[in-house]
């Protein structure tokens, strides 16, 4: 079945992706034990974009019981490569969920909205694999808003590399999401806020842009965005110095759950 809109797979991502969006030791046991305090109890939970099991892998390890779907091979095949038995996964998209209705007590979605165009079809199909009183889990990725200067940053590259618009291909703002659960009858709430103790250097961000690392980038010519990357380098030299001596922020996690009428 074909499925309308744009969603982001992340093949071309695997080899690189822990490398740049693992989370510190500290921070991945803290996260863990936040959402596995959320999660006691539940007999079956699902992960959309499970990817290499950043999220997944952990909870299963705390004895929570995960499975995982993706629709990328490649990020998959890494996740079975660190341990091919704790999360069953299963190649599939998010929009057409390869599962009865009712059969999970939890769903979770990390930075995986925004990179699905009818984002509203992922929560849909959510809610339809959830049992009555299930919860969904989001933790929306993708917004620069929280860190000022990373911000600029981006709006550099993406003038320089000639990107227009919001290069996010699904959800913009997660208050459009609180609105669409609470017409159906869904509460929110806001987990604690996590703190990451490590932040990534102007160098190190200017560097993975130009190793292609970041989705918002992958609609441009990969030579163009390494032109564009070396460019703002080079003004941000100029303002701030010694680049690896300037962080781009040690951003927050925040995870928001939302609860099914019972």
């Amino acid at each position: 079945m074909a499925l309308a809109g744009r969603a982001v797979s992340f093949d071309r991502a695997a080899d690189f992706y822990d490398r740049t969006r693992g989370l510190s030791p500290e921070l991945e046991q803290a996260q863990t034990e936040l959402l596995a305090g959320e999660l006691t109890g539940a007999s079956r939970c699902l992960e959309i974009g499970v990817g290499t099991g950043r999220i997944g892998l952990p909870l299963a390890h705390a004895g929570i019981p995960v499975v995982g779907v993706d629709l990328s091979p490649a990020m998959l095949a890494r996740l079975l490569g660190k341990d091919a038995t704790a999360v069953p996964v299963a190649v599939a998209d998010a929009r057409a969920l390869p599962f009865p209705g009712g059969v999970f007590d939890a769903v979770l979605a990390c930075h995986v909205l925004h990179l699905i165009e009818f984002w509203a079809d992922v929560v849909d199909e959510a809610m339809r694999v959830l049992r009555p009183g299930g919860r969904l889990l989001v933790s929306q990725g993708g917004s620069p808003g929280d860190e000022a200067r990373l911000a600029a940053l981006r709006a550099e590259l993406a003038a320089a590399a000639g990107l227009t618009g919001d290069h996010r291909v699904g959800l913009q703002d997660r208050a459009e999401l609180d609105t669409y659960l609470a017409g159906r009858g869904a509460t929110v709430r806001e987990l604690p806020e996590l703190h990451n103790p490590t932040a990534r250097t102007v160098a190190e961000f200017l560097d993975q842009v130009a190793e292609g690392c970041y989705s918002w980038t992958w609609s441009v010519d990969p030579e163009r965005v390494g032109v564009a990357a070396e460019q703002v380098r080079s003004a941000a030299r100029q303002r701030w110095g010694d680049l690896t001596a300037v962080t781009v922020g040690a951003r927050a996690v925040r995870w928001h759950v939302y609860q099914l009428p019972g």
